[in-house]
C-alpha cells in the first residue's frame, strides 16, 4: 500500500514487516498486474509489428492460441489479435487461480499470517 499511496491518500506503515510476505489479496494483486502487463505488452508488440508471429513460433502459449483458433497465417488483423489476446488473458487468469488454490491446500494454511509466513519455492532451494 504504501508504494501507492499519493499526497491524498498517507498509508500508515509502522507496523509493516518485511520479513512477511503481503497478506493474500496483496499477492493476487502483483500477480494480476503482472498478467495485465505481459498481455497488454504482447498485444502491443503485435499490434505495432515490433513482434511477429513469427517471432513466437515454438513458445508453448502462443502455440496453444494458434491452435485454438486454428490460425496458421504469417499476419494477424485486429480481430484475431483481440480474441488470442484474450483467450491468453483467460488461460493464464485460470493457471492463477488453479495454482493459488493448489498451494493453499498444500501450506495447510490456517490463517491470514501462516500465507504471509508461507515460505516459497525460492526460499526452500536456499
Amino acid at each position: 500500500m504504501v508504494k501507492h499511496e499519493s499526497e491524498y491518500d498517507i498509508s500508515d506503515a509502522r507496523d509493516f514487516n518485511p520479513d512477511l510476505r503481503g497478506n493474500l489479496e496483496t499477492q493476487i494483486a502483483n500477480v494480476a498486474d503482472e498478467l495485465a502487463y505481459t498481455t497488454h505488452d504482447l498485444d502491443d508488440g503485435l499490434r505495432s509489428g515490433m513482434i511477429t508471429p513469427q517471432i513466437l513460433d515454438g513458445i508453448a502459449l502462443w502455440e496453444v492460441l494458434r491452435e485454438t483458433f486454428n490460425w496458421h497465417g504469417s499476419v494477424l488483423d485486429d480481430m484475431e489479435r483481440h480474441k488470442m489476446i484474450r483467450h491468453l488473458v483467460g488461460i493464464m487468469v485460470t493457471d492463477m487461480i488453479e495454482a493459488t488454490d493448489g498451494r493453499l491446500k498444500e501450506s495447510k494454511a490456517k490463517s491470514a499470517l501462516d500465507i504471509q509466513e508461507a515460505k516459497t519455492e525460492c526460499d526452500r532451494l536456499q
